[in-house]
């Protein structure tokens, strides 16, 4: 009984201090969640812990906010343990760590949490801590999907549109990639967007494409700004403007897409909406390389393959085509087939 009582006057302080911030008095309401905290109050851990990861009524501290999610996960909570796999997987507040991630995950997974579950599958699709299993990947998500969690969604129609064993489905995907864009997914949208573009799996309607591809942009959302600049680009659904697309792509390269550089440097290489550069070319694709571009990682061997922007190596350029075709990028397998073949 005396438990009881404890636990219920936590359960009241946590109310206190939620409805200060409700009403925007963050002083009391941060000095409550940090009493609630010493008294084992896993949803105030939760809380700050939030508070402090995006900086609200509180200065950013993602060391701070890692402790906390830490502390609640370590007392069994699955939201927690979640959210710690994810500071483990992206690196915040913590270096990053697959192998921990994946275990947080899978820890959360077995309470029930289907944002979890879903996480641990991207791990499984990813080869991230993991083996790559892409059919352990599709049975998480479909667990999630099962428990009710729309966040699946997009990753299963994602593994259909890129294909199981390299045979993409989009008839398949289409369903999937529909449901995860009504939830507002922008990656499955984009997705959806190609459908529309290319016909993949429905019937071709670019003018329908394009639309969810500048929806997305008009909110500045990179990977639209990137997709719709290469449709400007090559005249993709859309009559070509290759100053536009150049524009759009330097907005996604601007907001750290490294395809987005790649292909600007692309543009950079051939003056499509801007003067000749090789050396700019060079660097944006030595940029997207580091990034672990497949596409850069190619761009940067045919330069020094070339020697565009810089003197020919053929061992550089066996070295970043390698790391490309590492990633199964067809391209960057041809041209180690033709190097290896003068050998």
């Amino acid at each position: 009984m005396e438990q009881d009582i404890r636990i219920e006057e936590r359960s009241d302080l946590f109310e206190k201090a939620s409805a200060f911030l409700r009403e925007g008095d963050s002083e009391k309401a941060i000095a409550l969640l940090n009493q609630c905290v010493e008294q084992g109050n896993i949803e105030a851990m939760c809380c700050l812990a939030e508070l402090y990861s995006q900086g609200l009524v509180v200065t950013v501290d993602l060391e701070k906010s890692f402790s906390l999610y830490m502390a609640a996960a370590k007392l069994g909570d699955a939201f927690a343990q979640n959210m710690l796999g994810l500071l483990y997987q992206h690196g915040d507040g913590v270096a990053a760590d697959f192998d921990l991630a994946v275990q947080w995950f899978r820890r959360a997974s077995e309470e029930g949490n289907a944002a979890a579950m879903t996480n641990l599958g991207i791990c499984y699709s990813k080869g991230q801590g993991v083996e790559k299993d892409i059919e352990k990947a599709m049975a998480l998500y479909k667990e999630a999907v099962a428990l009710g969690y729309s966040g699946a969604y997009g990753e299963i129609g994602a593994v259909y549109f890129d294909g199981l064993d390299d045979a993409p489905d989009y008839v398949a995907a289409l369903p999937w990639l529909v449901k995860a864009a009504d939830e507002g997914d922008v990656s499955s949208s984009i997705k959806l967007a190609d459908c529309y573009i290319e016909g993949l799996g429905v019937a071709k309607e670019p003018e329908k494409g394009i639309e969810i591809l500048e929806y997305h942009a008009d909110f500045g959302f990179s990977e639209a700004c990137l997709k719709l600049g290469y449709c400007y680009l090559f005249g993709y659904g859309v009559e070509k403007d290759v100053s536009e697309g150049f524009e759009l792509i330097e907005s996604a390269s601007m907001s750290g897409e490294p395809y987005g550089s790649a292909l600007l440097g692309y543009c950079y290489e051939n003056g499509l909406g801007v003067e000749k550069d090789f050396a700019q070319a060079l660097e944006l694709y030595s940029e997207a390389a580091k990034d672990d571009n497949e596409y850069g990682q190619f761009c940067l061997g045919r330069a020094h393959q070339l020697g565009i922007g810089t003197s020919v190596s053929n061992e550089k350029a066996y070295f970043w085509f390698n790391k490309a075709a590492e990633k199964n990028y067809k391209p960057a397998l041809k041209e180690l087939v033709k190097m290896d073949s003068k050998k």
